[in-house]
């Protein structure tokens, strides 16, 4: 159903004359192998470094591995880059998640084995941490059958601000690692970490211009705008409403019907884009925040 501005009314108490483009939106994500895998580690650190790291680049069974240590609990980064992102400039990166497939040998229950991620950008691998989501990779303790594990998300950015020209630069990537620790009584046992290929999935949103409205009509999208934290949305039908931040990030999303106050307070001050997505149509619109 497409929303109108009779159906979807937010009124303004805007008083100065502006032009305001009216967009639409709509969310994407693209998935990429790398085009390069090396082993990474610090000069005397301890690091294990990754046995034919470019065994990695695709999924045939024949696998990249590190064997870990209680002296040497550590692995290197296995650093993927050369994904080829192609991006327009138009994109709004809401989040990024990087997958790898692989299993490790596990030789006692006493032992955890935990993967870690961070993003690189720009070359530079970043501070911020992703844990795999099942918390390790060793689902399959007790055989060779490979498991994906999910870093990150469509929701994650990874504390950090990201660009089109940061996600299409060549050297943007992963750096992926795994710490070995005791999990319960009794000493801990080496580990062989094997990975067969990695992955990475950025999602985005994308706005093409749909025409320019005018104060009268950009009068009856938002009310008020700014704000100092509530809206009022009176369209009478079912849709969902989403805030991203100016780096793409989801604020809020409601799934709601008929005529809403919005309590926005939470949010910092600062702009804002107000999706609204009601049946297979989808708008969205600059608000600002101010106390």
């Amino acid at each position: 159903m497409k929303i109108t501005t009779a159906a979807f009314t937010i009124r303004t108490l805007i008083t100065t004359c502006f032009l305001s483009s009216f967009v639409m939106y709509s969310q994407t994500q693209v998935t990429k192998k790398p085009l390069v895998i090396t082993s990474d580690s610090l000069p005397g650190s301890g690091e294990v470094n990754w046995i034919n790291p470019t065994n990695g680049l695709d999924s045939n069974k024949v696998y990249t591995t590190d064997t870990l240590t209680p002296a040497n609990p550590r692995s290197a980064y296995l650093k993927a880059t050369g994904f080829g992102f192609a991006l327009s400039s138009n994109s709004i990166i809401t989040g990024i998640s990087f997958q790898a497939i692989g299993h490790c040998s596990l030789p006692t229950s006493n032992t955890n084995v935990t993967a870690y991620t961070k993003l690189i950008k720009n070359g530079i691998i970043q501070s911020a941490d992703s844990i795999g989501s099942s918390g390790d990779i060793t689902i399959n303790r007790k055989g060779s059958t490979d498991t994906w594990i999910t870093f990150g998300g469509c929701d994650s950015l990874w504390k950090n601000k990201w660009t089109y020209q940061d996600i299409n630069n060549s050297n943007f990537g992963a750096a992926y690692y795994v710490i070995i620790s005791a999990g319960g009584i009794g000493g801990i046992g080496d580990v062989t970490v094997s990975i067969d290929a990695v992955k990475m999935t950025v999602c985005y949103t994308t706005t093409t211009g749909i025409g320019t409205l005018s104060q009268s009509s950009l009068s009856r999208m938002i009310y008020p705008n700014p704000t100092s934290g509530m809206i009022y949305l009176s369209n009478q039908d079912k849709y969902q409403v989403s805030v991203y931040d100016e780096c793409g990030k989801k604020a809020y999303q409601a799934n709601l019907e008929g005529a809403q106050n919005l309590d926005l307070s939470f949010l910092a001050n600062g702009f804002y884009n107000v999706a609204v997505i009601s049946g297979n149509e989808s708008y969205n619109q600059k608000l600002i925040i101010r106390k």
